[in-house]
């Protein structure tokens, strides 16, 4: 590696410790004319590299960079390959698809001679992929409006994605009670109301809104208040703390994999749904 390759490397990488996990899993190195993205978890912790990266464009093992560096606080950095994920947030790409869905909520709306399992664990302390079973035979699908770190704002909130329109109007004629959650208190309801008739997404007004009503009452309350006259079947979102708070306070998320086996199975990451 040139010395003026290796001191831009060496720049960048000490920009890491700076930046927030999800900002330092997309931050690019340019390097012998190609790009590679550097993964950094929440917690500092390397994704897990195998062998060598090779720099795009290289031929020489000179060029070779190894798998993993330590930078000086201690934060590991993994050297991956390939292109860097889209931005986040905003309208729906193109090729996002809301069928697994609209397909799973269908299915379990369907008639039951049991009882059907909800989107909400069953102890979310034990980290562990269980679900409640419902209490109400009313199906429904619970959204979560709030940006990723942030609060929704129905003040600009202009844009609904035309594929979860089509998938939610779907839904509601299965029988599916569409419930829209946010962390704004009841006197938003108008302003959220509005919104989501003038984006489409609720064209008709009539979806249910989950909102709080207490200043000390956090979203995870009235989930389960809501789970109490609803059977949740499954809770759509851009981030995993939509589904369970337990992702704002664990200390590390590797702890909290087996929880990933709910994901496109009662717990669904979709884009912001209103932009």
């Amino acid at each position: 590696m040139t010395a003026r390759r290796s001191a831009a490397f060496a720049a960048i990488l000490t920009m890491a410790p700076l930046l927030s996990g999800c900002v330092a899993a997309a931050l690019p190195v340019l390097a012998a004319g190609g790009m590679i993205g550097t993964g950094v978890d929440g917690n500092g912790r390397a994704e897990r590299p195998s062998g060598t990266a090779q720099l795009p464009g290289s031929g020489g093992a000179s060029d070779t960079l190894p798998a993993t560096y330590t930078l000086e606080d201690g934060t590991k950095v993994s050297v991956l390959s390939g292109e860097l994920p889209a931005p986040r947030g905003g309208a729906a790409p193109a090729s996002f698809s809301y069928a697994p869905l609209q397909e799973y909520v269908a299915n379990a709306a369907a008639p039951a001679t049991g009882a059907r399992p909800s989107a909400l664990l069953t102890n979310p302390r034990a980290l562990l992929p269980e679900t409640r079973a419902c209490t109400s035979a009313r199906p429904a699908l619970l959204v979560d409006l709030d940006p990723q770190a942030g609060v929704f704002d129905p003040a600009r909130a202009v844009a609904g994605d035309a594929g979860l329109s089509s998938a939610l109007s779907q839904l509601r004629e299965q029988g599916v009670t569409v419930a829209w959650i946010t962390a704004r208190p009841v006197g938003y309801a108008d302003a959220v109301r509005r919104a989501l008739v003038a984006s489409g997404l609720d064209a008709a007004g009539g979806d249910e809104l989950v909102l709080l009503s207490g200043a000390e009452q956090g979203k995870q309350a009235r989930r389960a208040d809501f789970a109490k006259d609803f059977c949740v079947l499954a809770i759509a979102g851009d981030e995993r703390a939509d589904f369970d708070e337990l992702y704002q306070y664990i200390k590390d998320p590797l702890h909290a994999a087996p929880l990933d086996r709910l994901i496109g199975a009662g717990w669904f990451l979709i884009p912001q749904p209103l932009s």
